[in-house]
């Protein structure tokens, strides 16, 4: 979405000034290492607990890199800086432009445990049936998400991002730049104790991806989870329009009928929901042992249904 971008909307998205003069071109991506650019990249001088990407910004190519990001202008370069007050909200900032003026489905999913592999899956999946582009690897905090985001192609079908948090009010602000249309939550447990009292607050920080539900608004929910209940009763105040469910339990909306071993991973069959016919039993392999792998495919499957 970057391409659609001129050097003035850039600089009025992120509220700066170009310095010494605008680029000409088109943006290509936007990137945080100077070490990994390519041609026409932005790049966005962040500013960390080991390193200033300010102190890279003389070393860059100026016939090579399109712009730089930076919170004060570097001396010795004739790259064309866009000097902002926050180089990471400039870059937040950017990636909600560009989310909001993709015409992409935009799936989110966040959880205890399971995210990525369950993203991995979901893109793969969609991607059969359209342009996907999504999250690569785990980078799923306030620099890794956005970083996808203003990175979206201008062909995307389908956006695909995993929203992860250390404290309440993490996953709030991501929703937030993402405007989400399908929010998944894949279950609840204990891996963030360290900064929360209990799962139930845990259960209700998860529940903040449903805060920017946009579009269709549908929530995909866990129903074998403790905590269904809580997490369902938060996505509807949040305004989700629709509400599936997975799991082994009877009541889910794209139910495990079975799950079996075998020589090469694991077999399953999964109850789902069909126009023609009400329902109608899938069968299908995965290529990993754990039997945890069902429950994140059957998520996969309601997500990509409400797509």
């Amino acid at each position: 979405m970057l391409r659609l971008l001129s050097a003035q909307e850039l600089a009025d998205i992120c509220g700066g000034i170009w310095h010494p003069t605008p680029p000409s071109g088109i943006a290509h991506g936007i990137k945080i290492d100077s070490r990994d650019l390519d041609k026409d990249n932005i790049f966005v001088a962040l500013r960390g607990t080991r390193s200033d990407g300010h102190d890279f910004v003389s070393q860059l190519d100026a016939t090579d890199i399109f712009a730089a990001i930076v919170e004060h202008a570097v001396a010795n370069t004739e790259v064309s800086q866009l000097v902002v007050p926050d180089a990471l909200v400039a870059l937040q900032m950017l990636a909600q432009s560009c989310a909001l003026r993709t015409p992409a489905t935009k799936l989110a999913i966040t959880g205890s445990v399971g995210k990525t592999g369950t993203k991995e899956m979901l893109a793969h999946l969609l991607s059969s049936a359209g342009q996907t582009h999504a999250t690569k690897g785990n980078l799923n905090n306030h620099i890794g998400m956005p970083l996808t985001l203003a990175n979206t192609p201008q062909d995307t079908d389908y956006l695909v991002v995993e929203m992860g948090m250390n404290h309440a009010g993490e996953i709030a602000d991501l929703t937030e730049i993402m405007l989400p249309h399908i929010a998944a939550i894949t279950c609840i447990s204990d891996t963030h104790s360290a900064h929360f009292a209990n799962l139930s607050d845990i259960a209700e920080a998860k529940t903040e991806i449903f805060n920017g539900l946009s579009g269709v608004a549908v929530a995909i929910l866990p129903r074998d989870d403790a905590f269904y209940g809580q997490l369902a009763g938060a996505a509807r105040l949040a305004g989700a329009r629709t509400i599936l469910t997975f799991g082994y339990h009877e009541d889910s909306d794209f139910r495990v009928v079975s799950c079996h071993p075998t020589s090469s991973g694991l077999s399953l069959e999964v109850d789902i929901p069909d126009g023609s016919h009400g329902r109608k039993i899938i069968s299908f392999s995965l290529g990993m042992n754990a039997t945890h792998w069902a429950i994140n495919a059957a998520c996969v499957l309601a997500m990509a249904s409400a797509a």
